[in-house]
C-alpha cells in the first residue's frame, strides 16, 4: 500500500539505454491500455528522480535568470539594457560550442597525424577485442588497410595469433589492468616484436616495434663470441685479447 491505497509495483533494471528514454516508451505503451475505473499508472524510482531533478534544474535556471536580470538592472539603472545583454548570451554560447567543436576536430586530426607518423605500430582494441584505432605503420605490418580492420575482432582477423604467448600477455593485461612490455618471436611471420601494452577500463593500447634486425645482430654477435671462445680454448699457449687501448678483454 502507498498513501493508504493498494498498489502493485513492477521493478525493472535498465541496461544499455538511458532510463528516461525507456520510461517514455513505457508510458506510451501503458497509455494505450484501457485501465479499469479507479486505476492509474505512474513511474517511480530512478525515472521519477530524474524527472524531479530536471524540474528542479529548470526552476533553478529560471530563478538564476531573474536574479541576474535584477543585478544587471541595478548596475545599469535600466530595465531594457539587461534584456539586450541577456538576449545575446545564447548566440555567444553557440559561438563557444562551435569553437569547442572545431578545437575537438583539430585535436583529433592532430592525434591521428601523430599516430600515423610514428615509427612504431599502434593499435587500440576494446574489451571485446575489436579494433578501434590502427595507425599507418601497424596497418603496413599487419598487411591490411586500417579501414578494413576497424570494428573487426582481432582474433578473427589474425587467428594465427591465438595460442601464442602474445595472446596470453594481452589477456592478462586486460584482466589485471597492469601495463607490461615483452619481446617475443612470432613464428607465423618469422619476426621479432617488442610490445608495450597499456590497459585501461575501455580496452588496450598496444605499441609494437619490429626488432628483427636487432635480434639477428645480437644472435650473430653471440655466435661470433662463442666461436672466438672455442678457438681460444683449443690453443695450447697463453693468449691475451686486447682492445685498442691495451685493456685485457680475456685470456686463455
Amino acid at each position: 500500500r502507498l498513501n493508504l491505497q493498494r498498489r502493485v509495483g513492477i521493478y525493472a533494471i535498465v541496461e544499455g539505454r538511458p532510463t528516461g528514454d525507456v520510461a517514455k516508451e513505457v508510458k506510451k505503451v501503458v497509455q494505450g491500455i484501457e485501465l479499469p475505473p479507479g486505476y492509474r499508472f505512474d513511474i517511480k524510482g530512478e525515472a521519477e528522480q530524474n524527472d524531479e531533478a530536471g524540474s528542479a534544474a529548470l526552476t533553478a535556471l529560471a530563478l538564476a535568470i531573474i536574479f541576474i536580470y535584477f543585478i544587471l538592472a541595478s548596475q545599469f539603472a535600466s530595465f531594457l539594457q539587461p534584456i539586450a545583454i541577456m538576449a545575446s548570451l545564447p548566440f555567444t554560447l553557440v559561438g563557444v560550442m562551435l569553437a569547442l567543436i572545431v578545437t575537438l576536430l583539430r585535436v583529433q586530426h592532430t592525434r591521428k597525424m601523430v599516430l600515423n607518423n610514428m615509427s612504431d605500430g599502434f593499435v587500440r582494441v576494446d574489451r571485446q577485442w575489436h579494433y578501434r584505432m590502427v595507425n599507418r605503420k601497424a596497418a603496413q605490418w599487419l598487411g591490411r588497410p586500417a579501414g578494413e580492420l576497424i570494428g573487426q575482432n582481432m582474433w578473427h582477423q589474425f587467428p594465427e595469433g591465438q595460442g601464442h604467448r602474445f595472446e596470453a600477455v594481452y589477456r592478462e593485461a586486460m584482466a589485471t589492468g597492469k601495463a607490461c612490455s615483452v619481446e617475443m618471436h612470432f613464428p607465423p611471420w618469422d619476426r621479432w616484436f617488442e610490445n608495450r601494452v597499456q590497459p585501461d577500463d575501455k580496452g588496450l593500447s598496444i605499441f609494437f616495434t619490429d626488432i628483427t634486425d636487432r635480434k639477428r645482430q645480437e644472435e650473430k654477435l653471440r655466435l661470433s663470441e662463442a666461436r672466438n671462445r672455442a678457438i681460444l680454448s683449443a690453443l695450447p699457449d697463453l693468449l691475451f685479447r686486447l682492445d685498442a687501448q691495451g685493456t685485457v678483454l680475456d685470456f686463455q
